[in-house]
């Protein structure tokens, strides 16, 4: 089983090896929230670091969204922005 689990690795990339469990919400709060560091980035307009630390590029409106998930806004708030 290792052996196939490690030759899928080597010639998809389909599986991922992580030492530690990845932390992801399933349920959107009522005062959503992200990273500091993504707030930062978005307001910037550099490349945001998710949580799997990859850079992603976001459109105008996903970083003007990012640049006010703070934790103060309520989801409808920011869902009738």
């Amino acid at each position: 089983m290792s052996q196939w689990l490690l030759s899928q690795y080597a010639t998809s990339r389909a599986i991922e090896f992580q030492l530690h469990p990845s932390i992801f919400l399933t349920t959107v709060s009522g005062h959503p929230a992200t990273t500091p560091l993504a707030r930062w980035q978005a307001a910037r307009g550099v490349r945001i670091t998710n949580a799997r630390h990859e850079n992603v590029l976001p459109g105008p409106d996903e970083r003007n969204l990012l640049t006010k998930l703070d934790g103060t806004r309520s989801l409808a708030f920011l869902t009738a922005e």
